[in-house]
């Protein structure tokens, strides 16, 4: 059962990615110029225009789209900024095709080869998030949220990241627990959940 926190956030990501994709979809760079860089963006600018003109957008369209950014970032890996854009829309194309896998993959690459843009951050969040909401997968989440908080300590969603952490030790104290027999380095979980856990231990022994 979700906690509240989980459901809020999980209905502002939505809402957040499909206003994302219906202004980026209409919003591209100018594709003037005779550049290949600037010809790949000219059809990506002009299948996204196809698709914000839609109510729900082609599967095969998304997919395009998909194959698109990825052709973008393979070859012009000097426009950092851009492509991890492109790919974490890439990624959000990849969440409306239900295809969980490849939009983890996704995550995984910006937030590996784009360490200091500013979707790294996001995309590392977003994947935990997934795990966490989507998957059921609370050991992945965990470690996920983990690895942000261990990352980026001054970022703003570190306070949500937390709380979500926080959320899942209390309802799921055998994942942490599992958790920590693989990994004995670090917190899982916050000081204060850390000590809320132990007594609860205690007071059942």
């Amino acid at each position: 059962m979700e906690s509240p926190i989980q459901t809020t956030m999980k209905h502002f990501l939505f809402l957040v990615a499909m206003l994302t994709l219906a202004l980026e979809f209409g919003c591209q760079s100018d594709p003037g110029g005779g550049g290949e860089d600037q010809k790949v963006d000219a059809r990506i600018s002009d299948l996204e225009a196809e698709v914000a003109l839609q109510d729900a957008p082609d599967q095969e369209q998304l997919k395009r789209l998909i194959s698109l950014y990825e052709e973008h970032a393979n070859k012009y890996p000097e426009r950092r900024e851009v492509n991890a854009n492109f790919l974490m829309k890439a990624a959000d194309c990849a969440r409306m095709l239900g295809n969980n896998a490849k939009a983890i993959s996704l995550y995984d690459r910006i937030a590996d080869e784009f360490r200091g843009t500013v979707q790294a951050p996001r995309a590392l969040f977003l994947k935990g998030f997934l795990y966490d909401t989507e998957l059921n997968r609370k050991d992945s989440a965990l470690i996920v949220y983990r690895t942000f908080t261990w990352r980026y300590k001054n970022d703003p969603f570190l306070d949500d990241v937390q709380r979500l952490m926080d959320t899942l030790s209390v309802q799921h104290p055998e994942v942490v627990e599992k958790i920590d027999k693989k990994d004995r380095g670090g917190a899982v979980v916050s000081p204060a959940v850390k000590k809320k856990l132990e007594g609860e231990k205690k007071a059942g022994n």
